[in-house]
């Protein structure tokens, strides 16, 4: 048995009365649907409540409709439209294609252009890599060398560019990472600049690009600007560089994070020079003529118009990146099998561990001698020769070089000669830089 209560039911002989196809309405006093079947003479196709702002429908289909914001428990089957405030375990599958300006997951930018990964054009922007030191002291005013891996910095006379550790568990940046670079300018006249040469000038042309990084200034009052410069290289008649000025960060003693979105110009109708080192620089140049100590850590450069986070790489990775430009070659022991071709002579060939952008224009070797952290060549009984001589390089190449032994004394005529280094001991430098 079943029970129907309503307060008043009525019939209107008006527009608003069901049709043929209109089962049941029910209207308020205002003649707003309040509840609706609709459907044909086979039966009731659609159930619809508060159809005339179409706020929920369900047809013969089972599918439901909403306009506004729905609330449930669960949800099973297709959802389509826009999705807000989703909140515990939602599981989405079946999704070919997200179209959207800028995806932000737990407070993070994702990328809105360009690949996920290997999204960071710079090498070593977290300051990991420093082969060469942990500390540079410029004496010359004016002068500019690298520093850390890959930077390179210009300043005037007792500028210092550092090595710094972060200290354990610090939440000013985040993902805990462990060094940054610290630049102290003492001695300011001119606009100097700590700035990465990215090889290849074709590198972001035409798009847009986005620029982050966290920094403070510590003591003084410099201020930088940040910048990119479109560099054509030397060598024939290259087109003129083309500077963009993308900002200039506040900077204060505390660490925050800065980001700076530009348009690196189309490169159509340039020439590039002959001696294959144009690239695309990145940095700050100082802006007065004032010092101070600038730290600087995470620096990144991407694709797109949203500055997503840091993209982590391990040493290893970030080590055979730099090393493409800049290697320190060490042995302990016999490094490789050379060839004495009189008793005063003898050669033998030295592989890089990294493919070198082009051959090194200079190649520093380790010191020569018979004592600890020296090298040498060595007779074919692996003794040392009655005297050792000097060394210079052959041959030089984007994979390896030949060293060879001049005025030894003491080695064998036409004999196999081993390469040896005494200790833990730098063989060489490779510097393939921009």
């Amino acid at each position: 048995m079943s029970t129907l209560r309503v307060s008043n039911i009525e019939a209107k002989a008006d527009a608003s009365s069901p049709t043929i196809n209109e089962k049941v309405k029910i209207t308020n006093s205002n003649g707003d649907v309040m509840l609706q079947l609709d459907g044909a003479t086979s039966g009731i196709t659609t159930v619809g409540i508060n159809t005339t702002t179409a706020a929920f429908t369900v047809d013969g289909n089972q599918n439901f409709n909403f306009v506004g914001i729905v609330t449930a428990a669960s949800f099973s089957g297709n959802l389509t439209g826009d999705a807000t405030g989703l909140s515990g375990s939602p599981t989405l599958s079946g999704i070919t294609s997200i179209s959207t300006t800028n995806l932000t997951v737990n407070g993070n930018a994702y990328p809105n252009g360009g690949p996920l990964s290997s999204r960071n054009k710079l090498i070593n922007g977290n300051f990991d890599v420093w082969q060469r030191g942990t500390s540079f002291t410029s004496t010359v005013s004016g002068t500019s060398g690298y520093t850390a891996d890959r930077w390179k910095a210009g300043g005037g006379t007792s500028t210092t560019v550092s090595r710094q550790s972060f200290t354990l568990g610090q939440t000013d940046v985040p993902g805990e990472p462990t060094y940054y670079a610290q630049w102290a300018l003492t001695n300011n006249s001119r606009n100097y600049e700590f700035q990465q040469r990215i090889e290849d000038v074709r590198t972001l042309a035409g798009k847009q690009a986005t620029i982050s990084f966290y920094a403070r200034r510590t003591t003084g009052t410099v201020t930088v600007g940040v910048r990119t410069v479109q560099y054509f290289g030397t060598g024939g008649s290259p087109s003129s560089s083309v500077i963009v000025s993308a900002g200039a960060p506040s900077l204060t003693s505390s660490w925050q994070k800065f980001t700076y979105t530009v348009d690196i110009a189309s490169i159509s109708g340039k020439t590039l020079g002959s001696d294959n080192n144009h690239s695309l620089w990145v940095g700050f140049q100082i802006s007065d003529t004032n010092t101070g100590t600038i730290e600087i850590a995470q620096f990144q450069l991407e694709e797109g118009s949203v500055a997503t986070p840091f993209e982590h790489r391990s040493y290893g990775e970030e080590l055979a990146r730099c090393e493409r430009y800049f290697e320190i070659i060490r042995a302990h022991g016999e490094l490789c099998m050379g060839y004495s071709y009189t008793t005063t002579n003898a050669t033998a060939p030295i592989r890089f561990r990294t493919v070198k952008r082009d051959a090194p224009d200079t190649i520093t070797l380790g010191t020569a001698g018979q004592t600890s952290g020296t090298i040498s060549f060595l007779k074919p009984d692996g003794n040392y020769p009655t005297t050792t001589g000097t060394h210079d390089v052959q041959n030089i190449t984007t994979d390896g070089f030949r060293i060879r032994g001049n005025s030894y004394v003491g080695l064998t005529d036409d004999r196999v000669s081993p390469f040896y280094a005494y200790g833990n001991t730098i063989v060489a430098q490779v510097d393939a830089e921009l």
